[in-house]
């Protein structure tokens, strides 16, 4: 193989190696985005499945005040302090979320 030959797979062969560098840093920074997108949209499940907790703690007790108020035939003013307790842990809720 003459020098000039040589030089020429050389040349070759150093622009593939540079095209695949390059590509190499797109793959690395394209990956690091997506493993912060990854964690980002972890915490929102984890904020929505507490979300979903807190709703389904919130149905559970309204069934059971809703039957203990069925059992003591009290609807008035029995749902009314509940509607105040019940806006009051909501405030809490609200205030701890920040």
């Amino acid at each position: 193989m003459k020098a000039s030959e040589l030089q020429n797979v050389l040349t070759t062969l150093e622009k593939k190696i540079h095209k695949l560098v390059l590509k190499c840093n797109t793959l690395k920074k394209e990956h690091d985005k997506l493993v912060e997108e990854n964690i980002e949209l972890k915490e929102i499940i984890k904020n929505q499945n507490e979300t979903i907790e807190n709703l389904r703690n919130q149905e559970n007790f309204t069934n059971i005040v809703a039957s203990m108020m069925a059992e003591n035939g009290q609807t008035g003013g029995f749902k009314k302090q509940l509607n105040r307790y019940i806006e009051d842990v909501e405030q809490c809720i609200l205030h701890l979320s920040k």
